[in-house]
């Protein structure tokens, strides 16, 4: 009798193990829902819910605050504090005001964009606020250029 209690003691081991094996097995597999993934941090896994890492949440799209200084064609990036403009046919930025003339700092229309190269845009920016046309003394913040 005793043989046969050490035999069903190591059968029920054994079944454990494998259980608890299985079990490990098809959590770390994760789910086959597609908005559940999966991300490393500090070397190990964790589940997210939504997009992963790499892909923008559907339908939303980061906005990047500038000012633009229509006197100057001068972009300054509220978020970075960098200020962008053009210097022998290419773009540049700073993080200072750069010496041009025309620069009038409190003679500015804030922009929101998509992206963060406001340039590229920047004839369609140059036609919709022409520094030569804009009143004297007051700032774009003022006159509801805001998009």
């Amino acid at each position: 009798m005793p043989e046969r209690n050490r035999l069903r003691v190591r059968l029920l081991c054994t079944f454990a193990g494998l259980l608890l094996a299985s079990v490990a097995a098809h959590a770390d597999r994760g789910h086959d829902d597609p908005g559940h993934h999966r991300q490393q941090e500090h070397g190990e896994f964790m589940r997210t819910k939504g997009p992963p890492p790499h892909a923008p949440a559907h339908g939303y799209r980061a906005k990047h605050n500038y000012r633009y200084f229509p006197g100057a064609e001068v972009y300054f990036d509220v978020d970075t504090k960098l200020y962008f403009y053009l210097n022998g046919g290419a773009w540049v930025s700073l993080p200072k005001p750069p010496p041009l003339p025309g620069l009038n700092l409190q003679d500015f229309v804030k922009l929101e964009l998509d992206t963060d190269k406001p340039y590229l845009e920047h004839e369609a920016h140059v036609r919709s606020y022409p520094a030569k046309h804009r009143e004297k003394g007051r700032s774009g913040h003022d006159r509801g250029h805001d998009r």
